[in-house]
This record gives structure tokens, sequence and C-alpha cells, in this order.
């Protein structure tokens, strides 16, 4: 079981896992590779039944299989620039079997969920009207999702038979024209949603998208962009109903339930981005290179998809308007023996329907990470430090009018080390030694805290990896 920062050992965290891996990889002509590949994963648990809470009043011995296979074909033969193909066939089963053994009263639950899907797009080099640095890409995606539940060889209301086929395809031109760089694509998104007994749902749209960036200079490129997304509702956020998790059992039981909304609407967006990359060369020594990358965006949703947690349901939601603005920055250096890394990310989410924050906004953070190569010794040594901002900026719960808990500024420290002998019998070999949560801090995600009531615990504390690996 694992332990929190608080040093109290959060239960049924400690899964009995059993994973096997293989791939296959062919080269049969120039420029052409086909591979396969299969994962699968067994995992035995003890847990409770509403998996993401401490209820020790009903627990059951869980267990998951899960198969995924790949197929994947690229081509791009050296005689034409026309052709640069990549596909992909995939398919993934998951079931889940969980009988309750706390009440032993013989409850067997049977979720099973397969998918479907494919790839294809092929990007054509070419010279056009002058120009001779065109990038054309075409393709399709799409995948069809299958979710069946049942109790003791009944259906399941928390997972509801269902179906859901999604489709898309898209179109998009690269010109360089000069030092410039103009993009500019459209998409058509469909989808069909259906479950015996609830509302059958169905959709399509087109999105554009068209970005400019400019070469200034050979160490300055501004860009500006726009965007138009689409996302439809999953089968989960339409369909489930059913107990959630308890929420008291004495002096009475009560529980939070999913509430099913069948009429929720697809999820659109009009995203506007403006930003710089910055590039040097031997900024502090001969062949080391700084690269700097800041933007600034506003996402416009229209029937933004909410999760809404109160006292006593949890339904997905349309928010008729909202709008989400952030700010990103991200810096890398690299030389022969030092690297560092930098990143930083502020995020406001606002429901402009009701003046109400949206839910599940992460908090501002700030990560750094410095590390040293030695390269006779092949070791590597380095360290990461994430500062991540309290976030008291939560909508009120609908049923109560109450205010979810604030959740805490936390900082927290990463080590890494790798060690990989650079000749002798071990030079095979790769060691990699992690320690997470050096200081062992007590702290929560925003995530946790959507609701009115929290969990008493916090997330894991101190986390020592280490790992073997070997290539012949």
């Amino acid at each position: 079981n694992l332990t929190d920062g608080a040093g109290r050992t959060i239960p049924y965290t400690d899964p009995t896992t059993n994973t096997v891996m293989a791939r296959l990889g062919w080269n049969p002509l120039p420029g052409m590779r086909i591979s396969a590949g299969v994962i699968h994963r067994d995992e035995q648990q003890v847990i409770p039944v509403a998996a993401n809470t401490f209820d020790a009043t009903n627990i059951a011995d869980r267990t998951l299989r899960g198969t995924q296979y790949t197929l994947n074909f690229a081509w791009a033969p050296p005689a034409t620039r026309l052709v640069d193909l990549r596909a992909s066939l995939y398919r993934n089963d998951i079931a889940i079997t969980e009988t309750r053994i706390l009440p032993n009263d013989g409850r067997r639950d049977g979720t099973t969920l397969e998918t479907m899907g494919l790839s294809l797009q092929n990007t054509s080099r070419f010279s056009l009207l002058g120009w001779d640095r065109h990038a054309l890409t075409i393709g399709v995606d799409g995948h069809r999702d299958e979710q069946a539940g049942r109790r003791n060889g009944a259906e399941r209301g928390q997972y509801p038979d269902a179906r859901q086929e999604v489709f898309g395809f898209f179109a998009q031109e690269e010109l360089n024209i000069g030092p410039a760089t103009l993009t500019a694509g459209l998409r058509y998104d469909s989808y069909e949603s259906s479950a015996p007994g609830q509302r059958s749902q169905s959709n399509d749209r087109l999105s554009p998208r068209v970005s400019l960036a400019w070469r200034v200079t050979d160490w300055l490129q501004p860009y500006l962009s726009y965007a138009e997304a689409y996302r439809a509702p999953n089968l989960t956020q339409l369909y489930n109903f059913g107990v959630h998790f308890p929420v008291a059992l004495t002096p009475r039981p009560i529980f939070n339930v999913f509430v099913p909304n069948p009429n929720l609407r697809p999820e659109t967006s009009r995203n506007a981005e403006m930003g710089v990359n910055l590039r040097f060369r031997d900024v502090l020594e001969d062949g080391d290179s700084l690269r700097l990358r800041a933007a600034l965006f506003r996402n416009n949703v229209s029937d933004f998809i909410e999760t809404i947690v109160t006292a006593t349901t949890t339904e997905q939601r349309n928010v008729t308007r909202a709008r989400i603005d952030g700010f990103e920055l991200e810096g890398q250096y690299e030389s022969r023996l030092w690297f560092a890394r930098a990143g930083a990310s502020l995020l406001r989410g606002d429901n402009l329907s009701n003046g109400q924050p949206l839910s599940l906004i992460p908090a501002h953070k700030l990560s750094l990470t410095l590390g040293r190569r030695f390269l006779e010794q092949g070791v590597t040594l380095g360290g990461r430090v994430q500062l991540v901002a309290e976030q008291d900026r939560k909508p009120r719960d609908l049923s109560t009018g109450q205010l979810p808990p604030r959740t805490a500024p936390y900082a927290l420290m990463d080590l890494f080390l790798t060690w990989q002998p650079p000749e002798g019998p071990l030079a095979p070999f790769r060691f990699d030694l992690g320690v997470a949560n050096l200081a062992d801090v007590r702290y929560r995600r925003a995530s946790w805290d959507a609701g009115v009531t929290r969990s008493a615990f916090y997330d894991v504390g101190r986390n020592v990896q280490f790992r073997i690996s070997a290539q012949f």
C-alpha cells in the first residue's frame, strides 16, 4: 500500500500487475516499414466498489484484463516526394470483473469496453506556381467504441450497453514563402452514439485552421494562429447512471449518483494564439543551444462539457459559453555536459453564462530541470522542481451553494540518476534510479477537491524506483 505525504497508509492501493509486450518490425523496401505490436495486462486488486473513495464497507475483488493490438505501415519511397504515407490499425479490449467480498453477498459485476480504430494520412511535397515548398497532407481517422456492463447477468446501470462511432477527414496545406510559413487546414468530424432505451445522438461539423509564422532573423520567429475544434461527448458522459460513491452510511445511507445526460451536446471552440519562438546557438560555449517559446492564447468554447459534482449527484452538463485564457512559457538549454529545461503555465477558466469559475482548471505551475552529464563515466545526474500555486477558483455547489475547499500550493523536488557504462561487460546495461517527492511533501491535486466533500488522504509521498534495462 502507498503512503501519503502525511505518513498515513492509503488503503487499497496495492495491485498486483503483470504485463507482457511484444513488437515486430520489418523493412521490406527502402523507405518502407511495417510493424505490429501487442500489449497484454493483468491486474488484481482488492478495492472499494467506488474506486476513487476510501469506503471500507463496500469492497470488491477486482480483476482487470486489457489487450492492445496495433498494426502500423509507413512508406516514404526515396524516389518521390509525393508519397509520405502513414497508416495505423488498432484494437483495445478491456474487461473488468468485480466480485463483492464485503458484504459477501455474491454480487458480481462485469464491465467491457472494445475500441477499434484506424488512421491514414499522406503528405505530398511539391512545387506549384513558382513556389517549391508546398506540403499537402490529407488524411482520415475514426474509431468505434462498444461498452457493456452486467451485474449478476443483468444490465448494470452504472455502465449501460452503448455504442459510438467517430469519423474525421482532414486536409492541410503548408506553404513556405521566403521567411514566412503559412498553414491552412480544414477538418470534418462526425459521430453517432446510441444506447438501448436512451436517446440516440449524432452530429457533425467543419473546423478550419490557419496560422502564419515569420522568421524575422535566424533566432526570432513570431507566429499567429486561429483554429476551431470539435469534441464529441463520450459514452460515459452521455449514458452512465446509478451509484457513484457513498456520501454517508449513518444514520441512513446517502449516495452520490451518476445522472445520465443523453442530450449532452458536442463541445466546439474557437482558439486564437500568438507567440514567439527563439533559437540561439553558441550561447555559453561552442556547440550549445538555447530554445525559448512563449504563447498567449484564448479559447472561446460553446457547449463546454463540464463535470458537476454536487453533494448527491455527478453529472456532465453543457456550459453555453465558456472561456479559457492561458499563458505558456518553455525553455531548453543543451550543451555537451549540461542541460536545463523550464516550463510555466497559467490558466484561467470562466463560465460566462453564470459568472462562476470553470471546474477542474489546473492551478498555475512552474517546473525547472537541471542536469549534468559525466561522459567518461556514462553517468547523468539531475533534479526537477515543480511549483504549483493555490487553486481557489472553483464553482459553488449547485445544490448547497457551498464553495469547494481551496487546494493549497505545494512544491515538489525529484532526483534522477542514470548510469550506462560506455565500455566493459556492463556496457549493454542501463541503470536508472529516481526519487520522486524527495522531501515527502504533503500535497493534494486540485482535481481531488472539486466537490464540497474532500478525501482525508493526500497524494503519494516519497517514492523511490530502480530500473535495469539491457540492449544486445
